[in-house]
């Protein structure tokens, strides 16, 4: 097969690997009443379980871009999928809270890696007018993954069988990891053979990729996208059941029903981006109707019809997908990072995502403990997407029409 038709091969397995990453992180969100009520915690403590992932995912984030030099894609890939199968399995037979938090924040060393390994292969397997698309496809395979956890675990596992759905879901990662094993290949070129410690490559690139701006704002730009939703997605189902009335079935299906739309809304944003040959737009419009759209969801759910909180949901997925896609391109685009140092800087930029999904679940949680009501945690997060917009203000266009003009 040659080398263009190949790397749909590659893309396909990518897609697999962040959809089997997507199903499993959120597993605890659906069991909150059942893990507190076994464990016997409080709701700031689940929702440092559910954030405990992101924990540790930001822990090393900042070290993944070493680990790809050092130990390559193919062989970081196959890692990732193992890790998150063996702590997978681990969760399912643990005896205590601190055990089962252990445990997942081990799993997060999987997670992290499956993240930014295969930013290389897009880079060098497609062109740089295809980043934007294939970015889109690639990012929004998580949230295929965590419709289909909110959409199939209510039903295979009802509460509290929370335990049977981490053994059944681990196993599906070993077939995975076979099929990367044989099928999967690293990026097109020369790879990047640079010698020395960790710590080393850390102190050259690291602290000349925080001098470029744009590092800057897409880390800003994660931290707020991927901290808000992750807090909002782990929590509305109990906000749903506990405070408004709803059924797990009907609450859970909120959820999948966000991520069915934030999965359309993925490949319209990097196609419509591609075309225009710009980014910075769908930063500043996606920021402000994310705002508007998730306060709507969060103040009128219980006093509107259910279908007009669906529709209000579904507008929410689009629009907090239109401008994700960007984050991943405009690195990939900038003149400043070659295939050899995008790693670092997504992993500068995962460090900050995953600092803001450890946090904001946990800081929703202890807003609900405080007040009684999670209510209030949701609310107060929903402001800070007008954030994406002000850091969208000050970003310097990378897309390909501006690069034309520049060369004209």
């Amino acid at each position: 097969m040659s080398k263009k038709r190949y790397r749909f091969v590659l893309t396909a397995l990518i897609l697999l690997i962040r959809i089997y990453v997507g199903l499993i992180i959120l597993v605890p969100s659906l069991f909150v009443e059942s893990l507190m009520s076994e464990f016997n915690v409080s709701q700031w403590m689940i929702g440092l379980f559910i954030g405990s992932i992101m924990i540790a995912a930001a822990a090393i984030a900042l070290f993944t871009g070493p680990i790809v030099s050092r130990i390559g894609v193919k062989r970081g890939g196959f890692l990732s999928i193992i890790i998150i199968a063996l702590t997978g399995y681990a969760i399912g037979f643990t005896p205590n809270f601190t055990a089962a938090l252990v445990t997942r924040l081990l799993m997060g060393f999987g997670v992290i890696l499956a993240v930014p390994i295969f930013t290389p292969i897009v880079k060098t397997w497609y062109a740089e007018k295809e980043y934007g698309r294939v970015n889109a496809i690639v990012e929004s395979s998580t949230s295929i993954g965590i419709a289909l956890n909110f959409a199939l675990t209510p039903i295979l596992f009802p509460p509290p069988f929370w335990r049977e759905a981490y053994l059944v879901y681990s196993s599906l990662a070993f077939t995975l990891a076979i099929l990367w094993g044989f099928l999967g290949r690293g990026p097109l070129g020369k790879p990047d053979r640079e010698s020395g410690k960790y710590f080393q490559m850390l102190r050259t690139r690291i602290p000349r990729l925080f001098r470029i701006k744009e590092v800057v704002l897409m880390a800003g730009v994660l931290f707020i996208s991927m901290g808000v939703t992750t807090g909002i997605i782990s929590w509305i189902p109990d906000y749903l059941t506990m405070e408004r009335g709803y059924g797990i079935a009907l609450a859970a299906f909120v959820v999948v029903f966000y991520n069915l739309a934030n999965i359309f809304s993925w490949p319209i944003g990097g196609f419509l981006s591609d075309r225009i040959g710009l980014r910075r737009p769908f930063l500043i419009v996606g920021g402000i109707l994310s705002f508007v759209t998730s306060l709507a969801t969060i103040t009128l759910v219980g006093v509107i019809p259910a279908v007009a909180v669906f529709l209000f949901i579904g507008l929410f997925g689009i629009f907090n997908a239109l401008y994700s896609f960007s984050t991943v391109t405009i690195l990939m685009e900038h003149p400043e990072i070659d295939h050899k140092t995008v790693p670092y800087a997504y992993s500068i930029v995962l460090f900050f995502a995953f600092s803001g999904a450890a946090i904001m679940p946990t800081i929703i949680g202890f807003v609900g403990d405080l007040t009684g009501l999670i209510f209030y945690g949701l609310i107060i997060s929903t402001f800070l997407y007008t954030l994406v917009s002000v850091f969208g203000l000050f970003l310097r266009e990378t897309g390909w029409k501006k690069a034309v003009e520049h060369h004209s």
